[in-house]
């Protein structure tokens, strides 16, 4: 039997859930989030990762044809562990009709610029990094996660970081961009360099395809938040957030510690 790895794991969502509010971060991290979760927001969004993912292991005829049955699945799948609260009875109908537009879109944005690299798809990574705690001592860590598309240029062997974005908002990646930060992070740990350059694809915007060139000021800076997330850990500092806002939609909203205490006075 594999002896169970203690050391603390630290993924993009969970670094951005803990600077939103450590006590949910820290109440989700300990398995007490309540059932029944609704997860509409995210269906398009995991259907076409995952035609993504197929056509991309065999990369002939078109994308569209895999909506049908990733739709069906990822819908079977969500409503067996969550919830998906439908907007109205067409609502199915336009998430369908969001994942169709998008494998369109984005086929041809595939086959120019993946299909004539190495890739993999949906590449997961367990990455070793050590961070210095309060008292001085060095404690590895582990960055994980999952690289929606990680792709290697054969002419310099450089790798180059996609995260696939399934949104209409054309200033979406403006709230995701730590995320590719991280991710650079992850690729110096694992190389020895940083991707050659990073990027949102994102077939619904404008602007379909963009790309990114970190400098070590923004390595510097994210390296900073996993710094400022560990210190707390190791202090037990898991204190809710002072304001309410979208306190009443957390799904630990049930056990959260400031709630409770006013739950009793």
């Amino acid at each position: 039997m594999a002896e169970k790895d203690n050391r603390f794991k630290l993924s993009w969502s969970s670094l951005q859930r803990f600077e939103l509010c450590k006590q949910k971060n820290y109440l989700v991290s300990q398995g007490l989030s309540a059932p029944g979760k609704d997860v509409r927001n995210f269906l398009a969004g995991t259907v076409v990762d995952s035609v993504q993912k197929s056509w991309l292991e065999n990369p002939y005829g078109k994308m569209l044809d895999l909506v049908d049955s990733h739709f069906e699945k990822v819908v079977t799948n969500y409503q067996e562990k969550n919830t998906i609260k439908w907007r109205n009875k067409n609502d199915k109908k336009k998430i369908y009709d969001i994942c169709c537009t998008a494998t369109v879109e984005l086929q041809p944005i595939l086959e120019a610029r993946i299909l004539p690299y190495e890739y993999e798809p949906a590449k997961r990574f367990y990455e070793t990094v050590k961070i210095k705690k309060p008292d001085g001592n060095v404690e590895e860590i582990i960055l994980r996660g999952e690289f929606d598309l990680l792709v290697k240029d054969p002419s310099d062997n450089r790798f180059i970081v996609w995260d696939l974005k399934t949104t209409a908002d054309n200033d979406y990646w403006k709230k995701s961009l730590g995320q590719l930060v991280f991710y650079d992070l992850v690729i110096i740990s694992m190389f020895g360099q940083p991707p050659k350059k990073s990027g949102f694809i994102q077939p619904l915007c404008d602007e379909q395809v963009k790309e990114f060139y970190f400098t070590n000021e923004d390595r510097v800076q994210m390296w900073g938040r996993i710094n400022a997330m560990m210190q707390a850990e190791w202090q037990g500092d898991h204190e809710p957030k002072k304001d309410n806002t979208g306190c009443s939609f957390c799904e630990v909203v049930h056990c959260c510690s400031k709630f409770n205490r006013k739950l009793f006075k």
